[in-house]
């Protein structure tokens, strides 16, 4: 039974719902810091958002690993296609 849906995104998701929220906590923590600006409400801000820190890192953590694994493989397949097709001058170690 099809409810109208063609199988494609009907919108940008939750992808853009994260991407403001982020936004949004990020401009409302830049405005606080620079209309109370005391070395105790950079220690509560700080505070407040050690599990906001440890989500992003935990979200960036993924994409970053894959991206390491990535270079680390095109350097590898270079190193072998290199290997592959480097042709030794037989003619100079016969003399």
């Amino acid at each position: 039974m099809d409810h109208g849906h063609s199988g494609s995104d009907d919108g940008p998701g939750a992808g853009a719902f994260i991407a403001i929220l982020v936004g949004f906590k990020l401009w409302t923590l830049l405005l606080i810091l620079l209309v109370a600006t005391s070395w105790g409400t950079v220690g509560f801000l700080a505070a407040t958002h050690v599990l906001w820190i440890m989500v992003g890192m935990v979200a960036l953590w993924g994409p970053a690993l894959l991206w390491y694994r990535l270079i680390r493989m095109r350097r590898r397949r270079r190193e072998l296609q290199r290997a592959e097709w480097e042709v030794e001058d037989t003619q100079r170690t016969r003399h």
